[in-house]
């Protein structure tokens, strides 16, 4: 039962990382440009500066990959581990997840908290 779970959560998370909405157009008429902010900004990568906590215990993979040096795959293995170990209580619960190294707990401590709201957005 827990192997079945295991699968239908990386698929669910692999499935939340690369369905791309789709949309028909008429053959006839140019694409329109993307007119949102959100469209607007650059992707943020995994050096870029932010600023701010992490909720670690609410944050989503996403959220997670915000954080310095943070790739999609480790945020993948930390929402995960949370998800089959329950919340996060301190920062030893961080040395029992596979593939978070010393060096890249040393870079994200700072950023993450336990309880409270998350205020991490990336330095404009």
């Amino acid at each position: 039962m827990k192997m079945f779970q295991n699968i239908i959560l990386t698929i669910a998370v692999v499935f939340a990382f690369s369905a791309v909405p789709v949309r028909s157009q008429n053959a006839d008429q140019p694409a329109k440009p993307a007119t949102t902010e959100k469209a607007a900004k650059p992707l943020r990568t995994a050096w870029s500066p932010v600023t701010g906590k992490l909720n670690i215990n609410k944050a989503d993979p996403d959220q997670i990959a915000m954080l310095p040096g943070v790739s999609p795959k480790q945020a993948i293995s930390l929402f995960e581990f949370r998800w089959k170990n329950g919340d996060f209580k301190s920062f030893d619960d961080f040395k029992k997840v596979p593939g978070l190294k010393l060096k890249k707990f040393i870079k994200i401590k700072d950023y993450i908290i336990f309880e409270g709201k998350t205020t991490l957005k990336p330095v404009q």
